[in-house]
C-alpha cells in the first residue's frame, strides 16, 4: 500500500492545497465535530475544497478504430489464424459504437453487430460454441443487417445442433428460412441455401424425439465451485465452519478461535462480498461484474474502459451506469483500491436503497455481548454498516484527510445521475441526500482501513 505522498494522481496536490488554506481556527472547529455527516458538510463548505475542476470524461467509442480492427481481423480470419482474428475482432467490438436512440447513422448502427458476427465466426472455428451463440444473439439484438440475418441464424442452428439443443436449433433454422427472403444473392444461390435449410428442418420435424438435451461437457464453461466448509457450517455464523467459534469480551472485542483442530486445506469461511472491485490493471481482460477472464468480451455501451463476460453481467452492473462517466476521473485522482471499494459500496445501490434505510443507519453502533445468540445474516446490510471503524481512535488529521477524499467523491457523484432529484444544482453546495451519502462513504472508508495516512 502506497503512502498518499507516493501515489500518482492529482488528489495529493488537491488535498495539500485544501489543508494549507484551512486556518487553525477552522481546523479546531472541525476537530470538535462528532458525526460523519457533520464532518462532510464542514469540509464541503470550505472554499478551497472547490478549487478543483470536476469534469466527466472517459474513453469513448471510435468508429475508425473499430473498422481498422475489424479489417485486420478479417485478414487473419482469411488466413485461418482464428486466435489472432478473435483478438482483433474483440478489440473492434469494444471500440464500435453501440446502437442507441441517439445514433442515426446507419453504418454506425450496424458496425457493432457486424463485429460481433465476425467474431462469432472465429469462435465457431475455435469450437467456443457457447460464446459463439452469445455473440450471435447480441448481434441480432443490435441492428444486424436484415439481408445477412439468414447467415447468422444458420450458424446458430449448427451450433445448437452441436450442443444437442435440438428444439432451439429447429427454431433457428426456421428463422434462417424466414430471413432468407431478405438476402441479396442470385436465385441459384438462394435455392441452394433454401434446400439446405429445408433438409435440416425436415429432419427435425419428422424426428421421433426432438428435445433440448443437457449440454455436453466442454461446450459451456462450468460455474465456479464454492468449496464446502469443513465439518459443515456454524449454526450462528453460516459463513463459518463448525471448526471455528466466535467469542467476545470487553477488552478484545469480537474474535475467532479454533473450536477443534483445523487441518491444512480445511475451508473455514466462505462468504459472498457486499462489494468487490477489479484492479485497474485487470480491466483489459476480466469482467467488471464477476471477474471472470473475458474470452469474448462484451463492452459497456458508452465507454471503452471496461469489459463484461456477457450481456447479462453488463445488465446487472448498475454500479457502472453511475461510474462510467467519471471512471477516468477517479482513476486519475490516484484513489486507492480501498477508496474504490468504499465508492462501490455506494454506487452498486440506487440512492433510494440508502434513503429507505436511513432511520436504521445510526452513528452509534450496537453493543456486542458475550451471550448474544442472534444468527449472523451475511446478506444484512446493517452488518456491514456496523463493522468496527475505530472512529474513537482517529486523529483530526486522519479524519480531515479522509473527508477531503469524500468531498472529491461526492463532487464526482454530483456529475452523474446518482442524486437525480435529490442533489443540489450547485457544484459548491451540498444537499441533505449528498451529505448523507458522504457520511456513509466516510464510514465505509474507516471500516475498510484503520491505518492513518493510507488511502
Amino acid at each position: 500500500m502506497l503512502e498518499d505522498s507516493d501515489r500518482p494522481g492529482f488528489f495529493k496536490d488537491y488535498y495539500r492545497a485544501v489543508r494549507k488554506a484551512t486556518s487553525n481556527d477552522q481546523f479546531n472547529q472541525f476537530s470538535k465535530l462528532k458525526t460523519n455527516e457533520e464532518r462532510i458538510r464542514f469540509c464541503f463548505n470550505l472554499p478551497a475544497a472547490h478549487d478543483i475542476d470536476i469534469k466527466t470524461f472517459f474513453k469513448g467509442k471510435s468508429e475508425k478504430e473499430a473498422l481498422e480492427k475489424k479489417e485486420a481481423g478479417n485478414k487473419c480470419f482469411g488466413r485461418k489464424n482464428n486466435v489472432e482474428a478473435l483478438k482483433l475482432y474483440s478489440q473492434a467490438v469494444v471500440k464500435a459504437p453501440v446502437p442507441s436512440e441517439e445514433c442515426a447513422d446507419p453504418r454506425k448502427m450496424t458496425l457493432y453487430a457486424i463485429c460481433l458476427a465476425n467474431r462469432s465466426a472465429a469462435l465457431y472455428h475455435l469450437r467456443e460454441y457457447h460464446y459463439c451463440v452469445k455473440d450471435i444473439d447480441e448481434a441480432l439484438e443490435h441492428h444486424y443487417p436484415k439481408e445477412l440475418k439468414y447467415k447468422l441464424y444458420k450458424r446458430k442452428a449448427r451450433l445448437l445442433s452441436h450442443m444437442k439443443q435440438h428444439i432451439d436449433a429447429r427454431d433457428a433454422y426456421r428463422q434462417a428460412l424466414k430471413w432468407l427472403d431478405w438476402a441479396k444473392m442470385e436465385r441459384e444461390k438462394r435455392i441452394e441455401h433454401q434446400t439446405d435449410i429445408q433438409k435440416w428442418l425436415k429432419m427435425y420435424e419428422t424426428g421421433k424425439v426432438v428435445k433440448n438435451w443437457d449440454i455436453p461437457e466442454g461446450y459451456i464453461e462450468p460455474a465456479p465451485i464454492i468449496p464446502d466448509l469443513a465439518e459443515g457450517s456454524s449454526e450462528r455464523f453460516p459463513s463459518l465452519s463448525k471448526k471455528v467459534d466466535v467469542k467476545y469480551d470487553n477488552n478484545q472485542g469480537r474474535y475467532a478461535v479454533a473450536a477443534e483442530d483445523i487441518e491444512p486445506g480445511d475451508v473455514i469461511a466462505t462468504e459472498k462480498p457486499f462489494a468487490a472491485v477489479l484492479l485497474r490493471e485487470e480491466y483489459g481482460n476480466h469482467c467488471q461484474k464477476c471477474f471472470k477472464v473475458t474470452k469474448a468480451p462484451i463492452p459497456c455501451k458508452k465507454c471503452s474502459n471496461v469489459l463484461f463476460c456477457s450481456a447479462e453481467c453488463r445488465q446487472e452492473s448498475f454500479f457502472h451506469t453511475i461510474e462510467c462517466p467519471i471512471l477516468d476521473l477517479l482513476t486519475g485522482s490516484g484513489m486507492s483500491i480501498n477508496c474504490f471499494l468504499a465508492f462501490r459500496l455506494v454506487t452498486q445501490y440506487p440512492l433510494s436503497f440508502f434513503l429507505d434505510l436511513k432511520d436504521q443507519l445510526v452513528e452509534e453502533d450496537p453493543k456486542e455481548t458475550t451471550n448474544n445468540k442472534q444468527v449472523y445474516d451475511p446478506t444484512d446490510f446493517l452488518r456491514l454498516y456496523h463493522l468496527v471503524h475505530h472512529a474513537e481512535s482517529r486523529t483530526p488529521e486522519d479524519f480531515f484527510h479522509r473527508c477531503i477524499m469524500i468531498v472529491f467523491m461526492v463532487k464526482a457523484l454530483k456529475k452523474t445521475k446518482y442524486f437525480e432529484g435529490k442533489g443540489s444544482a450547485s457544484s459548491d453546495k451540498i444537499s441533505d441526500a449528498e451529505a448523507f451519502v458522504g457520511g456513509l462513504l466516510l464510514r465505509f472508508l474507516q471500516a475498510l482501513q484503520w491505518q492513518p495516512g493510507y488511502y
